[in-house]
């Protein structure tokens, strides 16, 4: 459908540019000179904040689109029932 096609570039483009982001993060922290331990847990709370940033991106536009077509929806149904 039309209605989603912003959503559907919006999420084909960051999904991308998260998984490049957390490469990039884990190799930087895969060169510092810290434990395991303590690179396991910067890379979990990492991982998480990119994961986080990611939905709060992509997150309005398919709600906005949702909108738009549950508005959509009603108004044929409305148009149906005349």
């Amino acid at each position: 459908m039309r209605t989603f096609k912003l959503p559907l570039i919006v999420t084909a483009v960051v999904i991308p540019v998260m998984v490049i982001a957390a490469v990039g993060t884990f190799l930087w922290l895969n060169g510092l000179d810290i434990s395991n331990r303590e690179k396991a847990e910067r890379a979990e709370k990492l991982g998480a904040g990119i994961a986080t940033m990611g939905c709060i991106l992509i997150a309005p536009f398919w709600l906005i689109a949702a909108a738009k077509f549950g508005r959509q929806r009603r108004e044929q149904m409305q148009k149906k029932r005349r």
